[in-house]
């Protein structure tokens, strides 16, 4: 797969606590493969995507704070997250390749 190239201008940010929260749908991009995801921390966020009303638990795929991991994304348009105890604010773009 070639290097990940970003849906430039089209990424959002996420403020994560330990209630589940999602993006709005569309929010992805379902044309584009993959997505870029860093969280900027102060703790880690468990994440899950997909489509329609997607709930985030602890026990999902979880992203260490001041750590970025590019994911294939297979037609999601919604992103979920949530913080087992305080905060975090994860950067999400859309895009191709990894």
């Amino acid at each position: 797969m070639p290097v990940f190239r970003p849906d430039e201008g089209q990424g959002f940010i996420m403020s994560v606590t330990t209630a589940s929260a999602r993006s709005t749908a569309g929010q992805l991009n379902v044309n584009q493969s993959s997505m870029y995801i860093y969280n900027e921390g102060p703790n880690a966020a468990c994440v899950r995507w997909g489509k329609g009303n997607l709930v985030a638990t602890a026990n999902d795929l979880c992203i260490g704070p001041n750590s970025a991991q590019t994911f294939g994304k297979d037609g999601a348009d919604v992103i979920a997250a949530i913080c087992e105890s305080g905060t975090a604010r994860l950067h999400i773009i859309g895009g191709i390749g990894e």
